[in-house]
Parts: structure tokens; sequence; C-alpha cells
């Protein structure tokens, strides 16, 4: 192979690379679908140079969504300004980021074209906000998005998993231990559904984890601009092998942090 033909096998390459598309379709439950047929709407995602372009369409064809994403740290984050429109072609809202953290002014607006709310982010850190209802009357104050929470919160979450967790014996007897990530989405009811192991240590572990989840408890499910809403969520579930003794200690420890937690609610 001489030098033209090496130069332009890099270039096809690049090509490739710079502009590989992804297309996913959603149902109006906001739930990943493989087909358009019975999907709401589908999100064509460009990956361009370091980041990525991300525009959604309704199944009728109109734009629905605007995104565009750079890397950091190997995670990909929202920069520049998200655009979100309903389906009549009139905007929905508009967010503004700085290095994936909301950062200027976030505008959203009901279906007939009155002002939602006006927020202002300084990284992430709300400054000031004010909500409308649909008539253009000031209502109290309720944030643009609320995560979707195990009920209790990340402590009862980490908890109930210690206590359902069965840690199975050929791991335990070989001495594998580690820490398995698990992704999720969370949907408009609490419900945990489309469970993948995202990075693994033993498949025996890796099933032990989806075996948990499918058993979960329905969490508090997520909320953007005051309605529910779909939210994936990746979990660290750790296997670790202690001694007796070791376990006798941080029980010990744990019942001391619940009796702390009563005492100051």
């Amino acid at each position: 192979m001489n030098f033209s033909s090496i130069t332009l096998f890099v270039i096809l390459i690049i090509s490739q690379v710079s502009f590989a598309q992804d297309t996913t379709y959603y149902n109006q439950n906001d739930l990943r679908i493989k087909t358009i047929d019975n999907a709401e709407y589908f999100i064509i995602k460009t990956k361009v140079g370091f980041g990525a372009i991300e525009q959604g369409f309704f199944a009728t064809g109109e734009k629905k969504s605007e995104k565009e994403y750079t890397y950091k740290f190997k995670k990909l984050v929202n920069i520049d300004t998200t655009k979100e429109w309903y389906i009549n072609g009139k905007i929905h809202w508009l967010v503004v980021y700085k290095e994936g953290k909301l950062n200027g002014e976030l505008t959203s607006y009901w279906g007939n074209g009155q002002l939602k709310r006006k927020d202002v982010f300084e990284m992430d850190s709300l400054m000031n906000g004010t909500c409308y209802n649909k008539d253009g009357e000031k209502v109290e104050y309720y944030p643009f998005e609320v995560q979707p929470e195990f009920k209790g919160g990340a402590s009862k979450m980490y908890e109930w998993l210690g206590e359902n967790i069965v840690y199975p014996n050929t791991a335990r007897e070989a001495g594998i231990q580690g820490k398995v990530y698990v992704k999720f989405d969370i949907d408009k009811n609490g419900n945990l559904i489309n469970k993948k192991i995202v990075r693994g240590v033993h498949i025996t572990l890796d099933k032990e984890v989806i075996r948990i989840l499918k058993i979960s408890p329905k969490w508090t499910p997520g909320v953007k601009d005051g309605e529910k809403a779909t939210y994936s969520f990746t979990l660290p579930v750790n296997f670790r092998i202690t001694s007796a003794k070791e376990t006798r200690r941080l029980k010990k420890e744990q019942k001391k942090k619940e009796k702390q937690e009563r005492k100051n609610n």
C-alpha cells in the first residue's frame, strides 16, 4: 500500500468515526422500543469530532428536540442550548448548559405559548426562578427537575440491598469480588425496567444484581417541569468478602447509624 492509499484509508476511517449515526425510537411513555412502529418519536445522534449532535423528531416528522454534547471524562455532557418543541411547532423549553451544568436562563412554555417558568442558574446553582400557570399567573415555585428516588432515599436503598442480596456461593468460595455497574430506567410509574449490566465482574454476581432489581420496590418517579418522566439510572453494587469479625463490626456501625437517624428525626 503506497502513501496515497494509506492517507485515503485514514481519511475514510476518520470520516466514519466523526459522522457515525445512531437512531433510537421511543413510545409515548419515553421508553425505548426497537422499531419506529408504535413510536411516539425518534432520536438521531450524530457523533461529530469530539462530541455529538442529537436531533429528535416526532413520528409524524415534526422536529422535537435539539441537543449538543461534548466529551468530558469519557462521558457525553450537554453544552450550549438544549431546545425542545411541542408537536404543534411551539417551543417547549430552552435550557442553557456549560460543561454539562445548567448555566444561564432556563425557560419553558405551556402548549398555548404562555411562559411556564423562568429560572436562572449559575453552574447548576439556582439563582432565582418563577413559575406560571397557563393563564400567565404566578404560582408557587417548583423545581425543573426532580430525580427518581428509592423510597426513603439512598441510605434506605443500600440498606434494602444489603438485606436482600445473596452472595453466590460459587463466587464466594472462589474469592470473586468487585463492583458491578448496572443501568436501568425508572418509568413514570416508578417501575425499574430495561436493566442492563454495563460493567460486570462475574456472571454469578451480574445475575444476582439483575435478580435483586427485579424484586425491587417501586421508586418515586422522576419529574421534569412538573410532569412525571422516565429517567435512566446507573447503580454500582459492591460485592466484598468479609471476615466474621468485620461483618460484626459493619453491622454494629449500621445499627449505630440507624439509631442516630431515628434520633435526628
